[in-house]
């Protein structure tokens, strides 16, 4: 019946399920998802709370409860909830994920500062840098959270990165091109580190050294397109029309294969 759209019929069937078996939580479970479906949320939360309260300890369903009632607007119980349930380092970043996406940044950092001490993991810090970035807008808050995350450490690549563009917003574009460069001898195995300083010794009308980049990022990656066509476009810039037209003929040529 669910699965046909008859959402009334079928949460009709499972109220008289739970009824004559109160423990049988799997019918619980199917009765809120059907709430769910049929955009009942307010069903859906309570059917999914009688689950909490009958002992149901998923992460799943704490993350349930807590998405619908950041659907209906209380914050405050989705925020309890978020407190409440297990304290796992993924369900946490999650639920601060789910906060953030509905522009709830007060909540997700709510849950995120306590996790914010001198022993932080890198994820806490890392999502606390995009926090003051998208939330607030403050860069310098956001840098300050970044610079604790250490070499060696997870999310230290991304890091690099975004320390790099948050520079470069904050137009200090020689931190930018020495957080680029640094990625790349750190990471030499990731594009985005070849792509990104060259762009910036681009800013810095190092044209030749930006070539020099891209032409070492080109013998890494042969038939990546991207590298190849920046790599034309600053040939045909400096009026180099043989070299451009090379690199677009093998750009095309690659495009055709793939």
């Amino acid at each position: 019946l669910g699965v046909l759209g008859k959402y009334d019929e079928a949460a009709r069937l499972l109220r008289k399920v739970v009824k004559d078996d109160p423990q049988l939580l799997e019918a619980w479970a199917e009765l809120a998802y059907i709430y769910e479906l049929d955009d009942d949320f307010a069903r859906a939360e309570a059917t999914y709370s009688e689950l909490l309260d009958q002992g149901e300890t998923s992460l799943e369903l704490w993350r349930r409860l807590i998405e619908l009632n950041i659907r209906l607007e209380n914050s405050e119980r989705a925020l309890a909830l978020a407190r409440q349930a297990p304290d796992e380092l993924a369900f946490l970043l999650s639920a601060a994920t789910l906060f953030m996406d509905n522009d709830m940044y007060d909540e997700a950092e709510a849950i995120l500062l306590p996790k914010a001490g001198d022993d932080a993991p890198p994820e806490v810090l890392f999502y606390l840098s995009m926090l003051e970035y998208q939330g607030r807008q403050d860069k310098e808050a956001s840098m300050a959270y970044l610079l604790r995350i250490s070499p060696g450490e997870e999310y230290y690549d991304r890091s690099l990165q975004f320390q790099s563009h948050l520079a470069l917003e904050m137009e200090d574009t020689e931190l930018a091109l020495e957080r680029a460069a640094l990625g790349r001898e750190t990471f030499p195995e990731d594009r985005e580190f070849w792509l990104l300083e060259a762009r910036l010794l681009q800013l810095h009308d190092r044209i030749e050294d930006a070539m020099d980049v891209l032409r070492q990022a080109s013998e890494a990656w042969p038939e990546d397109t991207e590298i190849l066509f920046t790599l034309g476009v600053l040939h045909d810039n400096r009026k180099e029309y043989d070299q451009a037209m090379e690199i677009m003929e093998r750009v095309i040529a690659i495009d055709a294969i793939h």
